[in-house]
């Protein structure tokens, strides 16, 4: 009996080079039950290791992570690939890499609001400290999502399904699929909701059907599923990536700036819009810098101080741009002719 499972064991391991060999691929060294733990996609920090290669020295700020679970992708991950919530795995992600410190606005919130209503009540004791003041912001979310993407590698199934199943293994799949996930984080400021990061990661790897799939992972127990299964692992490492970028592209983050202020009115503007229109016979745009004053206001003022635009209808014309720029001249303003954020400061004194 022990020479017919040590036999089958050569022909399965000759069988899994054999694919390898025939496709050239090089992530097949990490095909479950072909590789030890060491050698996973994933990696693991269940000893102290090191999941994200990426790290801070300290921390830029605090972060929320969260899991938007009314997407598509959330229900194929916990429901077709049977995978637990990812915030686990992020959090995990985060916590390593010393870049953020995270806040929880899920099941801790809920149970530490639970115990103010005990303080609050009265039940808990007078020494309990629990008093206002003391929650963290959270500076930041950061948002995942993944997709997948399975290929069918055809006649090459035949060639490894037939071998005998092994006592408490199980038979070599009859569905040998090549796998891949691509990973997003998005990073938005929780105070402006302005986007200040985005990368994507992605990773591929083998599923043969849950051949010996509970013999990887063990050294990264505490990751569960994504450390335990193989399409745990390809999700986990495409996560690890899209972080890694993630780090990679905050640690160069350079503040965007808008003259006369975020959402004031934007360079790009709209015939009729409150910022003004589009310039007549080719002119600029009277907005282009971001002011915070209306067109037809400015015009409203320009004709209070003797800079007569004529009828205001908040339209640029060539009245309304000689207007601009006389009153520019005499404030000793750059003569645009624009109503940038200087001139509609000027104009509101």
């Amino acid at each position: 009996m022990q020479n017919s499972m040590s036999l089958a064991l050569r022909r399965i391991s000759i069988a899994a080079s054999t694919v390898c060999a025939a496709f050239a691929i090089a992530g097949c060294a990490n095909m479950p039950g072909m590789s030890s733990p060491d050698s996973s996609t994933a990696g693991g920090s269940a000893q102290g290791k090191k999941l994200a290669d990426q790290t801070c020295t300290a921390p830029l700020g605090t972060v929320n992570i969260d899991e938007n679970t009314s997407q598509s992708w959330y229900s194929i991950l916990t429901s077709q690939y049977q995978l637990p919530s990812l915030i686990p795995v992020i959090r995990l992600l985060v916590q390593q890499s010393n870049c953020f410190v995270v806040v929880d606005r899920n099941a801790a919130l809920n149970h530490s609001m639970q115990e103010r209503q005990l303080a609050n009540s009265g039940l808990l004791r007078s020494n309990s400290n629990f008093h206002g003041n003391q929650i963290v912001a959270a500076d930041y979310t950061i948002e995942p999502s993944v997709t997948f993407s399975n290929s069918n590698m055809g006649g090459l199934v035949g060639a490894v399904s037939s071998f005998v199943p092994l006592p408490g293994v199980g038979q070599v799949a009859s569905n040998l699929n090549m796998k891949e996930a691509e990973a997003s984080l998005i990073m938005v400021d929780n105070r402006s909701s302005v986007q200040l990061a985005a990368a994507t990661g992605s990773a591929k790897g083998f599923d043969l059907g849950g051949f010996a799939t509970g013999t990887i992972g063990g050294k990264y127990a505490s990751l569960g599923a994504y450390a335990n299964t193989p399409q745990g692992k390809v999700v986990l490492a495409s996560f690890i990536d899209a972080y890694n970028q993630l780090v990679a592209s905050v640690k160069q983050y350079k503040q965007q700036n808008v003259q006369g202020g975020l959402g004031t009115g934007g360079g790009l503007t709209v015939q009729g819009g409150d910022s003004g229109s589009s310039a007549q016979a080719g002119g600029p745009s009277p907005a282009a810098s971001g002011a915070a004053m209306s067109l037809i206001d400015a015009q409203r003022k320009l004709n209070q101080l003797g800079f007569n635009v004529g009828t205001p209808d908040g339209s640029y014309g060539p009245h309304t741009r000689a207007a601009i720029i006389a009153f520019q001249r005499s404030r000793e303003l750059p003569e645009t002719g624009r109503l940038d954020a200087a001139t509609a400061q000027a104009l509101s004194r």
